[in-house]
């Protein structure tokens, strides 16, 4: 039969919870079973335009080595992401706005897959790596749903993704 991208959403895979499947080509993308950090600015401590706007699928790789490379080390999102380690990958970063609402939208199932391998439930409000302007960037609310700017310097929580 054909085979649909639903059937794979929600499995555990390549270090992470299947997030989206490209079914004509294989790629896709998987979250972290937990949060990178429950409180984190998106900014490095100054409001800086970093030019990572894209809010696609397949922009958040992209976005955070933007981001990265505009505002340097410190402690912020984008970073804190891209340093992560865990499964046996470090290839992960921070998604874009829509890659967020994927993981929104798919969040009871990742939910019990990241219990299941050792994870948390996704909660409260989450960053995307999709800047808006030098003072806001795309959060989303796990709660409502809602996607609205904020600004950089607001502490939310991080779940990095990676593609595969």
């Amino acid at each position: 039969g054909i085979t649909t991208e639903s059937e794979y959403i929600g499995n555990f895979y390549q270090g992470g919870v299947i997030i989206y499947v490209n079914i004509s080509t294989g790629n896709g993308l998987v979250c972290a079973v937990s949060d990178q950090s429950t409180g984190i600015f998106w900014n490095n401590g100054s409001y800086i335009s970093t030019g990572a706007i894209n809010t696609a699928i397949g922009a958040g790789q992209a976005n955070t080595t933007t981001i990265i490379t505009v505002q340097g080390p410190g402690t912020y999102a984008a970073l804190a992401c891209d340093n992560l380690s865990t499964n046996g990958y470090s290839d992960w970063f921070l998604p874009s706005k829509d890659e967020l609402n994927l993981i929104y939208q798919n969040r009871s199932i990742i939910n019990s897959t990241s219990i299941a391998n050792g994870g948390s439930s996704l909660s409260n409000v989450y960053w995307s790596s999709s800047e808006t302007h030098s003072n806001l960037s795309w959060m989303q609310g796990f709660v409502t749903g809602g996607s609205a700017m904020a600004n950089k310097d607001t502490n939310y929580r991080i779940r990095a993704i990676r593609a595969f």
